[in-house]
């Protein structure tokens, strides 16, 4: 396969100085060398910027840019500003990818005469064991369902004439991935899921079980989902698979967040006003809907 196209690897960075050496390094020894590995360190506070500097008069192929700490959409909208790659690649700073990742993807896109190829992480619980390609009228479907994939950046080469001038909405601090890729993924016409390989998934301490719920933070996520059920209200089978979204955020977050009263009412609320799908929308799997409609009832007792 031919590795002459050059790929655009974007990494934001904040803080991260404990695992950073490891996370460039394992993007430098990718077995496709024609890449550009951007470095955004977005205000950070400790000794990244210098790491990333050490890097950079290293390998050429390295390019660094700083700014003050904006956030990470910030930080890759910068990313995209700067990327000559014909590919980009979103990775986080302690992301661990294997030596063929880059390698596999670009493969699978090329030969698949796709515009997004998806490898998922190894933890993903709906893995396949073979390639899948989706046409144009499962792409969006899929990426709600989450069923093949999950609706993050991570495992994901995108061929950049569908990013275009499309970048990431900078008021958003949750789901910003889904708004984006939504909006890419409106003009691909092929996408294809390969096997997980390459790509090990990293659960840190900071992951979300173990922060405060932030209802102005997640109203993002649900502005976002309510607006395109909204948008959708005339398509039905798209329709459902947003609000299959929309009902399984909100489950998720009762489990996975220690609510005060307060907060268990606002999520009823919002479950409450698609529960005549509870058991209608077929676009999800029958042990996903059990689980909302639990989770439901459950709330509904605690409600009383």
């Amino acid at each position: 396969m031919c590795d002459n196209e050059l790929i655009s690897v974007i990494i934001p960075i904040y803080n991260s100085e404990i695992y950073l050496r490891e996370g460039i390094s394992r993007v430098l020894k990718q077995t496709y060398n024609n890449i550009e590995l951007i470095l955004i360190n977005d205000g950070s506070t400790d000794k990244s910027l210098e790491i990333c500097k050490e890097f950079e008069k290293k390998d050429s192929r390295v390019k660094v840019y700083s700014q003050e700490n904006k956030g990470v959409s910030s930080a890759r909208n910068l990313g995209l500003e700067n990327a000559n790659g014909k590919y980009i690649v979103f990775i986080d700073s302690d992301d661990n990818i294997k030596s063929e990742f880059l390698k596999n993807l670009h493969t699978a896109i090329k030969l698949n005469d796709c515009e997004v190829a998806v490898e998922n992480t190894s933890i993903y619980k709906k893995n396949i064991n073979k390639s899948i390609i989706l046409e144009k009228e499962n792409i969006l479907k899929e990426l709600f369902l989450e069923r093949k994939f999950w609706a993050v950046l991570h495992g994901k080469i995108i061929d950049r004439k569908v990013i275009g001038e499309k970048r990431f909405n900078i008021k958003m601090s949750i789901s910003e991935d889904l708004d984006f890729l939504y909006r890419v993924f409106l003009d691909v016409n092929r996408l294809i899921i390969i096997p997980p390989k390459e790509y090990i998934y990293t659960v840190r301490n900071d992951s979300l079980s173990h922060k405060k719920f932030d209802l102005q933070k997640w109203n993002s996520e649900f502005e976002l989902v309510d607006g395109l059920i909204k948008q959708y209200k005339n398509d039905k089978n798209l329709k459902e698979c947003i609000v299959s979204r929309y009902l399984r955020i909100n489950s998720n977050i009762i489990k996975d967040f220690n609510l005060t009263k307060e907060e268990l009412d606002f999520i009823k609320g919002n479950m409450k006003k698609y529960k005549h799908y509870f058991c209608f929308f077929g676009k999800s799997d029958l042990k996903e809907r059990i689980k909302i409609i639990i989770t439901y009832y459950i709330l509904s007792g605690k409600g009383k």
